[in-house]
């Protein structure tokens, strides 16, 4: 997904509108992003440091440990991320766009996995229910910031 548009639509679209500014938001999801790898930890800073492009953070995710490469980065607009390792499901990519917006920032978090049996199926729908939680944790932080 590096440097180009995916041709096939997102296994599921989440969005969210936050009454906060867009660097606010952006700070937030760093922080956020983070705080999921200090239960896994960095393996690998990216440009720029710490979360930037090809960054390496290993998550404790689902019971499984997942490692997640960031393939794109343009702060405080996009965040770009695959698994690559530790997901039941082929082709796990997710872009987190952020966009000023009349009330604040426009969120869209977009997801592509292809889950090939039921154990790729329960990992989806566990993500789309965590990344949900997600973002709720984001609007609530990016309101308290800002």
């Amino acid at each position: 997904m590096t440097e180009q548009t995916k041709t096939t639509e997102p296994t599921f679209v989440l969005t969210r509108s936050i009454h906060a500014p867009q660097e606010t938001v952006w700070a937030s999801l760093l922080q956020m992003v983070e705080g999921a790898g200090q239960g896994g930890g960095y393996h690998r800073e990216g440009d720029p440091a710490p979360l930037g492009v090809g960054s390496v953070l290993l998550l404790d995710l689902a019971g499984s440990q997942m490692r997640e490469v960031v393939t794109d980065y343009d702060a405080p607009n996009l965040r770009r991320y695959a698994i690559v390792a530790g997901a039941p499901v082929d082709g796990y990519e997710a872009t987190i766009e952020l966009s000023t917006a009349e009330a604040g920032t426009d969120v869209v978090w977009s997801v592509w996995g292809t889950a090939h049996n039921d154990a790729g199926r329960e990992f989806m729908s566990f993500a789309e229910k965590f990344l949900s939680g997600a973002i709720d944790m984001l609007d609530q932080l990016s309101t308290d910031a800002g």
